[in-house]
């Protein structure tokens, strides 16, 4: 092994050897238990320079494990202007609301290239910001089970994980015929376990930052809703996937669409009565194609009675109220509204809603049954109903936890 004497923390006028390879002691050095995996999607790492020299950069270990990968560190205004490598289906793993969980996606929808940003979360955040090349691409996010297991480097909160951790769960995900992929896991947990056993180890207990873990941060008029919440859900056009060109064309085609919904259903929370309820079909729904009337679960009978676009402004009109607050699953639903001449305010979106900060759980469901919620009846027909029911049972939790802290 390759060993070269360099000026640490040591005593004054001492020195002590260093791996080349991991910049590691010899008694910390976790060489030997680095694998091999012949993935096969391509792992682009684009590197924060302070991460470059880290003792405990996990990127590192990441590049010597996979077969197909690839490592940049750069300053990054110099990241900003380069020809970065970056394929025609890459992906970008970075969280946020617009990105898609990994499990979410498709086989044949999958990136062909995932790109890393390693550094701090900072870090990372500058990246992004910095590099324009990544603007465009589709994000996608993990959901992790567990906390990270990166003891001895701290951590924003407590399901934050490492590059290495966050790539092997990718790759996981993304082609779980790919053998060995614990070969990655190997290294790191060799270099954490020596770390921890070292004689002048502090890093018991500095996993996570208490200060930083978010709150959960819900509006008071869902945690204390009143007569005046209704919930809607709106059914649009259906798109047919096979026929964009990726996720940018896909997108474009859903901003430009000004077509009215098919199916709009809705009704007022805590209330059971006929008239607090409103269901209407859309002219828009007839002669569909029959996989769109499977994908929102309604057949075409349902259409025999529909109404014009026009007539269901009207009719909603009538129902919703100008002091209601519009609780819909997401701003689409806003624009389908407005595609039929409605403007409705206040209104607010589910997925707008910080009711999950350390996003613990994969989905609504997982979280009303996490906190021994009970999932609502649907009160209407189709995937929207099942929506429109999922919406309300998560109003009703958070309603009930906020009185039980209260």
């Amino acid at each position: 092994m390759k060993m070269q004497t360099r000026k640490t923390k040591a005593p004054p006028g001492q020195s002590r050897p260093l791996c080349l390879r991991c910049f590691r002691t010899p008694e910390l050095c976790y060489c030997e238990a680095v694998g091999r995996v012949d993935n096969q999607t391509e792992i682009l790492i684009l590197q924060h320079r302070r991460e470059r020299m880290h003792p405990f950069n996990t990127a590192r270990i990441v590049h010597r494990t996979l077969d197909n990968s690839r490592l940049i560190c750069e300053r990054n205004e110099f990241l900003a202007t380069m020809a970065l490598p970056i394929s025609a289906n890459a992906g970008l793993l970075y969280p946020g609301k617009d990105a898609t969980l990994l499990t979410e996606v498709a086989p044949d929808q999958r990136p062909d290239q995932l790109i890393i940003l390693d550094g701090t979360w900072h870090h990372a955040k500058t990246l992004y910001r910095d590099v324009s090349a990544l603007h465009g691409l589709p994000k996608y996010r993990l959901a992790p089970a567990e906390p990270g297991k990166y003891r001895i480097r701290m951590e924003p909160n407590a399901t934050s994980l490492s590059t290495l951790e966050a790539v092997a769960a990718a790759l996981r995900q993304l082609e779980p015929e790919t053998k060995n992929i614990t070969a990655l896991t190997r290294a790191f947990n060799c270099m954490i376990e020596k770390q921890l056993d070292h004689p002048q180890s502090i890093y018991s207990g500095l996993a996570v930052k208490p200060k930083k873990i978010p709150n959960a941060n819900v509006p008071k008029s869902i945690t204390q809703p009143t007569g005046n919440l209704v919930l809607a859900y709106g059914e649009a056009t259906p798109i047919d996937y096979t026929a964009v060109d990726g996720w940018d064309e896909l997108n474009r085609n859903r901003a430009t669409c000004a077509l009215p919904p098919v199916y709009w259903c809705a009704h007022r929370f805590g209330h059971a009565d006929a008239k607090d309820r409103f269901c209407c079909y859309l002219d828009g729904g007839k002669n569909l194609v029959p996989k769109f009337y499977d994908f929102i679960d309604l057949s075409p009978r349902e259409f025999d009675h529909s109404v014009s676009a026009e007539t269901f402004a009207q009719q909603w009109q009538d129902f919703i109220k100008d002091d209601d607050l519009l609780l819909i699953y997401n701003f689409n639903a806003l624009k389908l509204l407005r595609n039929c001449g409605i403007n409705h305010d206040p209104y607010l979106a589910v997925n707008s809603i910080n009711f999950d900060p350390l996003k613990r759980h994969r989905s609504i469901e997982s979280f009303v049954s996490h906190h021994r919620g009970t999932l609502s009846s649907p009160l209407f027909k189709g995937r929207a109903g099942r929506r429109l029911a999922t919406m309300t049972s998560l109003v009703e939790v958070l309603a009930r936890i906020d009185s039980a802290e209260a």
